[in-house]
């Protein structure tokens, strides 16, 4: 996926610059979605939040659930996450959008 993406010249092969700017387009799309999923704006993703999200897309998940995906993310113990652990969590991941990062979540727990 990464390569199918990044490869602009299309020889096959990902150089340095394609890479480079893989990740940057890849960061700025991450930061969109994260700034989705944080409904109050305050810089950081919590339990509610991401019920909040699931349940807009049609898919309800339990707290206990929720707090499960929060862990998986969450590194630094806050029972948040940040744009950070956010950004490390899902930058070599291919997901593109809300829902597919829903459906991730949802076979992940």
């Amino acid at each position: 996926e990464i390569l199918r993406e990044g490869d602009t010249d299309h020889d096959g092969e990902l150089n340095f610059e394609e890479f480079a700017r893989y990740l940057q387009e890849r960061e700025r799309k991450l930061l969109l979605m994260f700034h989705s999923l944080d409904h109050n704006q305050d810089g950081q993703i919590d339990v509610s939040e991401i019920q909040q999200t699931f349940h807009s897309l049609g898919v309800y998940i339990s707290l206990q659930q929720a707090e499960k995906i929060l862990h998986s993310i969450d590194k630094d113990g806050t029972m948040t996450i940040d744009w950070h652990e956010w950004r490390d969590h899902f930058i070599l991941n291919p997901l593109e959008n809300m829902e597919e990062i829903v459906h991730y979540w949802k076979h992940s727990t």
